[in-house]
């Protein structure tokens, strides 16, 4: 049952793709963003500097190596 419901997806996916009706027009999308001074802290997603983010996450790498290395140490002691 599992393979007839995975070859039915598999199969209506690209054809539902390519269907189009040839009478539908181009639809145009507008997008209109404000964005806020170039020296303000409220641009982007999260309220900080892009250093910052990456410091955080590298601290984060860092700590969780120190992590594995100390209980690999502590697991071939016992």
């Amino acid at each position: 049952m599992r393979w007839l419901v995975l070859t039915a997806l598999l199969t209506a996916l690209p054809a539902a793709a390519f269907a189009q009706d040839e009478d539908a027009g181009a639809v145009t999308v507008e997008v209109h963003t404000e964005r806020p001074p170039a020296g303000s802290m409220r641009r982007g997603l999260v309220p900080a500097p892009g250093w910052v983010l990456y410091l955080g996450g590298g601290l984060l790498v860092v700590a969780a190596g120190g992590g594995l290395a100390w209980r690999l140490a502590r697991a071939r002691r016992k």
